[in-house]
């Protein structure tokens, strides 16, 4: 699936679209929105870092005070995650690192329900 801003099908989706597009898929419906608005509807993080996420969970990035929480994934598991990176493809498997983008910009987890 192509990288594509404000997508949400298998045509191409962007991070939140992509992850719309697979939860409705497993039965969670909840309206296509941004990452930011994703956030707000589920109420914020249950978990307070990356290292207790469970597989499924959604996982929020702070890259810009401008767009807090503009950026989403879901776990896979062992500090890998899913997500749709600009210019590359809807579905990448990223990695937690100590230090690393992902670990720095960590925002919280949220767990499905």
């Amino acid at each position: 699936m192509p990288y594509v801003w404000g997508g949400e099908d298998r045509a191409g989706a962007d991070c939140s679209g992509s992850l719309w597009y697979v939860c409705r898929r497993a039965g969670f419906h909840f309206p296509r929105t941004t990452a930011r608005k994703m956030w707000a509807v589920w109420g914020g993080a249950e978990k307070s870092g990356w290292r207790e996420s469970a597989l499924g969970d959604l996982v929020w990035f702070t890259f810009s005070a401008r767009r807090p929480f503009g950026h989403v994934g879901m776990i896979k598991a062992d500090g890998e995650f899913y997500n749709a990176s600009s210019s590359r493809r809807a579905f990448v498997l990223s990695r937690f690192e100590p230090g690393n983008t992902y670990d720095r910009h960590f925002a919280g987890i949220k767990t499905l329900e």
